[in-house]
């Protein structure tokens, strides 16, 4: 939703937290850049505001210079468009409601091909704030940030909120259901038929990757469930394949290792690092 006049525009960008991680823990680079493209967000809005749209590309992604040149000399003088690393920011839009902005990163390589992205749906764009890699793009949308380097307490803390949200759409599943889906064994969600029982009914877009890009694991009977990300390291705690019954698997409940996987199961945590805790 759309905030109403400039002045609260601009107050809303500097009140509202980053979705990332410590910023101590994040490269001054990134940081710089999110306040740059914070600052462009804000300014678009207040065009927004008083146009109705905002400054339309026909949906091309272009450098963002090329829009403000022809803007208002405030805009010209006052909106930043280059990042941290002296890179153009690139922007498309086909007027109307939406807008998509993208700074390269530190590598200065586009991590897709943006070619045929689709401002209003989205598509093809893999975003989401699962992101890993401290050099990839910077995505924002007018819904705000969707794509950023996240740091490792970050990364944890989206899987632990993307595994609840699955849970949620399990737990409301069965209520209409009387009974949880069922998967052939452990698999990954993103290839798990029960991923259909639960799309898009329970949950818009489920996530399918945890916050270092690692598959996330279901294993559902009908009586129970339980939703495994590997941690940071991306490795198994225990071999789970091996287990018959989602039950079995051992609650660890709040452990001092960080790499520890993160397990949600039959509505609950069951492990979780207790660095997430701080």
């Amino acid at each position: 939703m759309l905030v109403h006049g400039p002045v609260m525009i601009l107050a809303a960008f500097l009140a509202g937290p980053l979705p990332v991680g410590p910023p101590d823990l994040l490269p001054d680079e990134v940081k710089a850049t999110l306040i740059d493209i914070g600052t462009v967000a804000a300014a678009l809005d207040v065009i927004y505001e008083e146009h109705g749209e905002y400054p339309s590309t026909d949906n091309e992604l272009v450098r963002l210079e090329s829009v403000t040149m022809n803007l208002d000399g405030v805009y010209r003088d006052r909106v930043p468009t280059r990042d941290a690393w002296r890179q153009s920011l690139l922007y498309a839009s086909g007027g109307g409601r939406r807008y998509v902005l993208i700074s390269k990163g530190s590598d200065q390589t586009l991590d897709e091909d943006y070619e045929d992205y689709d401002v209003v749906t989205r598509q093809p764009l893999h975003t989401g704030k699962h992101m890993s890699e401290t050099g990839c793009d910077i995505v924002r949308t007018e819904d705000g940030i969707e794509k950023a380097p996240m740091t490792h307490r970050s990364r944890q803390k989206q899987t632990m909120a993307d595994l609840r949200s699955l849970g949620t759409a399990i737990e409301a599943y069965a209520v209409d259901n009387n009974e949880y889906p069922y998967t052939t064994g452990w698999v990954p969600i993103a290839g798990a038929s029960a991923l259909n029982d639960l799309q898009p009914i329970y949950i818009r877009t489920a996530p399918v990757v945890d916050g270092w890009g690692n598959p996330i694991l279901i294993f559902a009977t009908g009586d129970g469930y339980i939703l495994v990300s590997t941690g940071s390291d991306g490795l198994e705690d225990t071999p789970y394949a091996t287990y018959d019954n989602p039950h079995d698997v051992i609650d660890g409940g709040a452990v001092n290792e960080f790499a520890r996987d993160v397990i949600f199961a039959d509505g609950q945590f069951v492990q979780w690092p207790k660095a997430t805790q701080q």
